[in-house]
C-alpha cells in the first residue's frame, strides 16, 4: 500500500513539474528589454528566484513557480522514500 501512495506522489510531482516548466517558458516573454544573460536566467532551474528581471506579469509567474517548485518538491521527497521502501 505504500509503494502505490509513493508511485501516486512521485506522479503528482512529475505532474507539477511540468507545470513549473510551463510556467518558466510563459514567463520568459515577460523579460522587458532581456539581455542574452537574462534569457539564459529564464531557462534554469531557478528561474523563480530572478524576479527582478521581470515585468510585473512576470513577477506574479515568479510567484506561482516557487510555490509550484515547492509543491513539486514536497511531493517527490516523501513519494520516492515511500515508493523505493520495498
Amino acid at each position: 500500500m505504500t509503494v502505490l501512495l509513493g508511485w501516486t506522489l512521485v506522479a503528482a510531482s512529475i505532474v507539477a513539474g511540468l507545470y513549473y516548466c510551463a510556467l518558466g517558458i510563459a514567463a520568459l516573454k515577460h523579460l522587458p528589454n532581456a539581455t542574452e544573460q537574462d534569457r539564459v536566467v529564464g531557462w534554469t532551474l531557478w528561474w523563480f528566484l530572478e524576479a527582478a528581471r521581470y515585468d510585473e506579469q512576470g513577477k506574479i509567474l515568479c510567484r506561482r513557480g516557487a510555490i509550484i517548485f515547492a509543491v513539486a518538491l514536497g511531493l517527490a521527497v516523501p513519494g520516492y522514500y515511500f515508493a523505493l521502501r520495498s
